[in-house]
């Protein structure tokens, strides 16, 4: 089933379920997982194991109708995504300001910190606690006299 204006990668899905999941005849005959250790005569593997995941609607709603014999053999008694799956998600924001409060000084620092927390922590700990400057060495004066040691390993 061609679905007007997909992208490519959408697109390829598309026709994946269109042609197997829409299809009990087909689906019959695809193992969705990784090799099993002996296939059934005329059947092909596929090396997709997370099916329910989309069977249940994690990635958003299939470009046609599912065979529900197939989803229910596939996903059990779980329950159907309708909605938009983002719209599931408890927002963790608060939770990484109030974790970062002592250390973040802006937005981008708490985002910072909920995307990379043990590499932004020390970040910004160290950048807000700065290690002293160790005082400059004088740079050595090249007509200064050295002394130089020479042994003799000829003898």
């Amino acid at each position: 089933m061609k679905a007007p204006g997909l992208p490519a990668d959408q697109q390829f899905f598309a026709d994946l379920f269109s042609g197997l999941v829409l299809n009990p005849q087909l689906l019959g005959r695809v193992w969705f997982a990784s090799q099993p250790a002996s296939l059934p005569v005329g059947s092909l593997c596929i090396d997709f194991p997370r099916l329910d995941i989309v069977l249940r609607g994690e990635y958003g709603k299939l470009p046609g109708k599912v065979n529900e014999e197939v989803r229910r053999k596939c996903i059990g008694d779980d329950k159907v995504i309708t909605c938009r799956p983002a719209d599931l998600l408890k927002p963790e924001l608060p939770q990484y300001r109030e974790e970062s409060k002592d250390i973040a000084r802006c937005e981008e620092d708490v985002l910072s910190y909920a995307l990379f927390p043990q590499v932004a922590r020390k970040f910004m700990e160290a950048r807000n606690n700065p290690k002293p400057a160790e005082p400059e060495k004088k740079a050595a004066d090249p007509n200064a006299v050295r002394e130089l040691y020479v042994e003799d390993l000829g003898r």
